[in-house]
């Protein structure tokens, strides 16, 4: 008995705990008791504050250069030239004044000591591709000068120096009147390279300027003649330029009053006439020769090469200042002029250079404008040449061009030359072996080419019945269409006469009667046998283009009056 009241005790007491009850006492069973109140969350962290980013420290300004850079330059860079700052501006070193020789470069830098009002003056040096120095009292001047660039020094910029101190005159003018760009700047753009055309033509400038001088002061030395004088003289040339004049130092009538101007200076003795044809004849055609354009194998600087040993080359007396002194001791040395007109230094120097094409080579040509009247004739400069005995007369070494009106002309009346007349077969055509070439219609007369030839139509008879081309060894003045209507012409070719000997171009305005007391004569190399004359005072000697409004002489029977449509005029 008392073990089951135990018994019901214990799950009594059991039953208690189970139901939630303890050391409580008397708390409600049946009460929830409520969440824990959650944590606040935390306070976020604030960014740390980035340590402020420094100024950068600038890069220290460079001071200003003391020293003048820069380069000399003739063709190519110059080596072993002095030069110096000139402060008395008497283009030579005195002993106050400072001095450096340019390096195997061409370059120097010479302190500047704070001397802003002065001239560059380099004297002598040797060309960086050859072998001859030039004279020790050569000089070559920059002004004015700056401190903030590399400078060039050399023959363009000597001439600018006197052409704006004798004249106070801008780059602009000076660039127009020598045909130099405009973007180059020729105190600090380096020619010496010859890789582009612009520095091309600037070196060509440059060789011009340098040959002028040299050879004009050495030969006329005994009569005065300086290299200021001559440099200054150039000077006067371009002064008297327009934008509209001719462009090229070798101009004949530019070398005409280059010398007329020396010959005024005060303390200059008196040349002849005859002296000075020669001299103009000779050294002109060497300056229009000068060119720096590569041309096959041959590079621009071994055309340097060429040109300073065609100037300086005292072994061979054809070159230029020994023909110099040549023409100067005997003026009536008519072959010697001959070689040069001829174009001829490249052929004294054992033959021309590979691949040499001379600028001149255009004189020679002569183009005939060809058009068709249907099948009926062919119509040559406006002359009928079925009906009319139009002749074209031309020498060896000449070239004929006939050029078509339009494309069909050729097309549809295929042209060929014979040595038979109306040759519509072409049984007798010639071909390249006569100097014939089909696809341009050229014809360039050598020794092979037959003396008579006959133009024709390859498939329609009777267009060109009367017209041929004689080849002759010079010209008859009673072959060519003289008339009484015979007016102002203008004759592309080299001047072998008069004081404008040399002169190579367009000459204008020229006839072939004398116009009586008002005239002067001309011949040209290219026209033996012709005198043409010219009015006294007016016209041009070897212009570099022609006249659009006056009709180019031609060595043919016939020309077509202007006027009237007819045959007879010009």
């Amino acid at each position: 008995m008392k073990k089951f009241k135990a018994l019901v005790s214990f799950s009594l007491i059991a039953l208690i705990t189970a139901c939630g009850g303890g050391g409580g006492g008397g708390a409600d069973p049946y009460t929830p008791v409520p969440p824990p109140t959650p944590a606040p969350p935390p306070a976020p962290t604030p960014a740390p504050t980035p340590e402020p980013t420094p100024e950068p420290t600038p890069a220290p300004t460079p001071a200003p250069s003391t020293s003048y850079d820069g380069t000399v330059a003739q063709i190519g860079k110059l080596t072993n030239s002095e030069i110096f700052l000139d402060e008395n501006k008497n283009y030579t070193l005195d002993s106050s004044e400072s001095s450096v020789v340019t390096n195997e470069t061409g370059s120097f830098s010479i302190e500047s000591n704070d001397i802003t009002d002065a001239y560059l003056v380099s004297i002598g040096g040797r060309e960086s591709f050859n072998t001859y120095d030039l004279p020790a009292d050569m000089y070559f001047v920059l002004d004015p000068i700056t401190t903030a660039g590399s400078l060039m020094v050399s023959p363009v910029t000597t001439l600018y120096h006197f052409y704006n101190s004798e004249f106070s005159l801008e780059f602009s003018q000076f660039k127009t009147s020598l045909d130099i760009d405009q973007n180059f700047m020729i105190r600090f753009d380096d020619h010496s390279g010859l890789s582009t055309s612009v520095e091309q033509h600037v070196g060509k400038v440059s060789w011009q300027i340098a040959i002028t001088v040299l050879a004009l002061s050495d030969v006329l030395a005994e009569n005065g003649v300086t290299k200021e004088m001559v440099y200054k003289s150039l000077a006067y040339v371009l002064s008297q330029r327009s934008d509209s004049s001719e462009k090229s130092l070798g101009d004949t009538e530019s070398m005409v009053t280059l010398m007329n101007d020396l010959i005024d200076r005060d303390g200059v003795t008196a040349w002849s006439a005859e002296q000075q044809r020669g001299i103009v004849a000779i050294l002109s055609s060497s300056l229009q020769e000068v060119t720096f354009v590569p041309q096959g194998s041959l590079a621009a600087t071994d055309l340097g090469g060429e040109f300073w040993n065609m100037l300086a080359g005292s072994e061979v007396p054809e070159n230029l200042i020994p023909a110099l002194h040549s023409i100067v001791s005997d003026p009536t040395n008519e072959s010697l002029i001959q070689d040069y007109l001829d174009r001829a230094y490249f052929k004294i120097m054992a033959g021309p250079p590979p691949s040499f094409v001379s600028i001149e080579d255009y004189l020679d040509e002569t183009t005939y404008e060809v058009s068709a009247n249907g099948a009926s004739n062919y119509t040559v400069d406006g002359v009928n040449a079925d009906s009319t005995s139009m002749v074209i007369y031309a020498r060896v070494g000449d070239k004929i061009i006939f050029n078509p009106s339009s494309n069909s002309v050729f097309t549809n009346h295929p042209f060929e030359i014979s040595t038979v007349q109306n040759d519509t077969a072409g049984s007798n055509n010639i071909g390249s072996d006569e100097g014939w070439d089909q696809s341009t219609f050229t014809l360039t007369v050598g020794s092979s080419t037959p003396s008579t030839l006959y133009p024709h139509c390859g498939v329609h008879s009777g267009m060109y019945t009367n017209g041929s081309i004689q080849i002759v060894n010079e010209f008859n003045i009673n072959d060519i269409d003289v008339t009484g209507e015979t007016s102002n012409l203008q004759v592309k070719g080299t001047v072998s006469t008069g004081p404008y000997t040399g002169a190579s171009g367009y000459t204008f305005n020229v006839t072939l009667a004398s116009q009586e007391d008002d005239d002067h004569e001309h011949t040209f190399l290219e026209y033996p046998g012709i005198t043409f004359y010219m009015s006294n005072d007016q016209g041009y000697h070897g212009a570099s283009n022609p006249e659009s409004d006056v009709t180019i002489f031609k060595p043919k029977s016939h020309f077509q009056d202007e006027e009237t449509g007819g045959i007879g005029g010009y």
